[in-house]
């Protein structure tokens, strides 16, 4: 099996040992969705040659730059994400600012905004999220399960 791609030569930050996993020399292996190898550079081309995995489709020279897990959003509704900054300013802005556009909000606009917000946030590091959702929307399930996203969905009570 062929690594997709391997960063190389970063400031690698991977939670495991003491302090925040510190490796100043490291390369991440990935393989389709999965990263296969974490370590320094040099050890992880030596354990990708010696398991048959030493053919690698991308190298990336990460030098001078940082590698570190995905960022968690514990509470966030990305299916009001379109509704960001109507209230601004506003004492009751919950009640008398967001509700009645909330209450407008048609199923198809939910996804897009749902869409919207969760690839701002993967692009900002966010790859997993507890999403309470306002609606629960089938079509949204779906889209969270195609994006790669990890997601614990949260539906009212």
């Amino acid at each position: 099996m062929a690594v997709d791609c391997l960063f190389v030569n970063a400031h690698l930050f991977t939670r495991a040992g003491e302090g925040v996993g510190y490796v100043a020399d490291g390369a991440v292996a990935v393989s389709g969705n999965r990263i296969v190898a974490v370590g320094p550079t040099a050890e992880v081309r030596k354990k990708l040659a010696q398991s048959g995995n030493g053919i690698v489709k991308q190298e990336i020279d990460a030098t001078d730059h940082a590698l570190l897990p995905g960022l968690i959003d514990a509470h966030i509704h990305t299916q009001l994400g379109l509704l960001r900054g109507v209230a601004q300013d506003m004492h009751d802005w919950m009640m008398e600012g967001v509700l009645p556009y909330m209450l407008e909000l048609k199923p198809r606009w939910q996804i897009l905004s749902s869409q919207l917000t969760v690839m701002e946030a993967l692009r900002a590091g966010t790859t997993t999220f507890g999403d309470f959702l306002v609606f629960p929307a089938p079509a949204l399930m779906e889209f969270y399960l195609s994006s790669g996203i990890r997601v614990r969905p949260i539906l009212p009570v």
